[in-house]
């Protein structure tokens, strides 16, 4: 039986969550990283309080999460809802790291696992000369191809994106935007390593700009 909080190191697998108690609130929210936007939303009562009639929320995880934060909002988000997490199937992860941070861009999540790219509502940066490993997954859709977006910052950049033995690099220039299609991924989830090159700072561009990250390249998934 659990509270609408933090959950420590969630393995990669199927979930079943459902309510024990007659929910007292509109939606529950879960989150990968405390600060970030909502992953998933559920409306609560679409969960189960004790009827088996009722639906309860299945959530997909493609790999493992540091933390899974439950937040429950509505007309009393200070009244606890017990609820319960129930493993439906364990997962085959493409990746043996624990996710810190997740986004969810349409139908596409992104999961991130440190500290080199940095999530925003409609899409995310690289580090500037750094690496990061990112998974995406289309929960509820199959596609033979997934769509990227890649765009420079502010100043020209490289960037080398690896999928197993499938890589493809190219340079850009300052603002410029290059599609990309990643393979197929068996797993149905794509872990993709992109490498940049040099970047920039927001607060050495713009004046009264606070933003002192090193920026290479926008990515956003299509």
């Amino acid at each position: 039986m659990l509270s609408s909080k933090g959950l420590g190191r969630i393995p990669a697998g199927d979930y079943e969550i459902g309510a024990l108690s007659q929910p007292t609130a509109d939606q529950m929210t879960f989150r990968v990283g405390r600060n970030d936007p909502p992953l998933e939303i559920a409306a609560v009562d679409a969960l189960n309080p004790l009827n088996r009639s009722r639906p309860s929320f299945r959530l997909h995880l493609p790999v493992t999460v540091r933390t899974l934060n439950l937040r429950i909002d509505g007309p009393a988000p200070d009244t606890d809802t017990d609820l319960t997490i129930r493993p439906v199937a364990l997962g085959n992860p493409p990746t043996r790291q624990a996710a810190i941070r997740a986004a969810r861009y349409g139908r596409a999540r992104v999961f991130f696992f440190d500290e080199w790219a940095y999530a925003e509502p409609d899409g995310f940066w690289t580090r500037a000369t750094g690496t990061t490993d990112v998974v995406i997954d289309t929960p509820g859709t199959a596609l033979a191809e997934l769509p990227i977006s890649i765009t420079a910052g502010a100043v020209a950049t490289t960037v080398t994106l690896t999928m197993g033995s499938w890589s493809e690099s190219f340079a850009l220039d300052a603002g410029q935007t290059r599609d990309v299609l990643l393979p197929a991924a068996a797993s149905g989830a794509w872990l993709l390593r992109i490498s940049s090159g040099t970047g920039f700072r927001p607060s050495e561009r713009e004046p009264g700009n606070n933003d002192v990250r090193a920026l290479a390249a926008w990515v956003v998934v299509q």
